[in-house]
């Protein structure tokens, strides 16, 4: 999907319209990118949807619109990523072995 330079400049700018017309364009695709780091679709929603949020927060910070595919391509990777690492920190209760008494010492 080509988005214009001119929607990007939009969308730096504040344009609510033009970030509406962004996140229609790219919704289908952000998701996609992050179900191929997290192969889950639930999670890979969750991604892009945070991905979005900060895009939307950040989006003044774009320099270069013609960079703009690669910066939100890099939020996207690395918001997938954190939740890989997160998966990792948590614990499975199913795998942890209890005793039947209590001993503090």
């Amino acid at each position: 999907m080509e988005i214009s330079q001119e929607l990007i400049e939009r969308v730096c700018n504040g344009d609510e319209q033009a970030y509406s017309e962004l996140f229609q364009l790219t919704w289908d695709s952000a998701v996609r990118t992050c179900w191929l780091i997290l192969r889950n679709q639930h999670d890979a929603e969750e991604a892009a949807q945070e991905s979005f949020l900060k895009l939307y927060i950040q989006r003044q910070r774009i320099r270069d619109v013609r960079a703009f595919h690669g910066w939100f391509y890099r939020i996207l990777a690395n918001t997938a990523l954190d939740r890989v690492r997160k998966r990792k920190r948590v614990l499975d209760i199913d795998s942890v072995q209890l005793t039947d008494r209590y001993d503090p010492m």
